[in-house]
């Protein structure tokens, strides 16, 4: 670990990651970014292409290259907006809001147990979740540093 916040930061979201994508693939047979996708979509649903790219930070190109393959899986719906036809919309499928349920209640509950260690007992983590919401929209509205 660094001294610096910025290093500090990105070692604990890599970390946190990497522990994900091993969790989600070992438990649920699904990688961390079809996770990311199908819980993204799941607090916007329905939702258009373009809108699930934005609350990704992704490209509409990036959302739309992975439609097919989760429609495939079963996890995703498309279909098209009564107001605009060529607009995609986008909806999980009811396999996919429980897995994302489920496996979102798993993460947090194995989360927690990280802080259950001595060196982090002084650590309170509604705090911490309430800083870093905060850090993340400081930084989402400056868009660069």
């Amino acid at each position: 670990m660094s001294d610096k916040l910025s290093y500090s930061l990105h070692e604990a979201t890599t970390a946190l990651d990497s522990a994900m994508e091993s969790f989600l693939a070992k438990e649920y047979s699904v990688t961390l970014s079809q996770f990311v996708f199908l819980a993204n979509c799941s607090e916007i649903e329905p939702c258009d292409i373009t809108r699930l790219a934005h609350k990704m930070v992704v490209s509409k190109a990036a959302v739309s290259k992975r439609v097919a393959s989760l429609v495939d899986l079963g996890w995703l719906e498309t279909g098209t907006d009564p107001a605009h036809a060529r607009r995609v919309m986008l909806s999980l499928t009811d396999e996919a809001r429980r897995l994302v349920s489920v496996a979102t209640a798993d993460l947090e509950q194995r989360l927690a147990t990280v802080f259950e260690d001595p060196r982090a007992a002084h650590i309170d983590t509604r705090q911490l979740n309430k800083d870093l919401t905060i850090v993340t929209a400081l930084l989402e509205e400056r868009g660069s540093l």
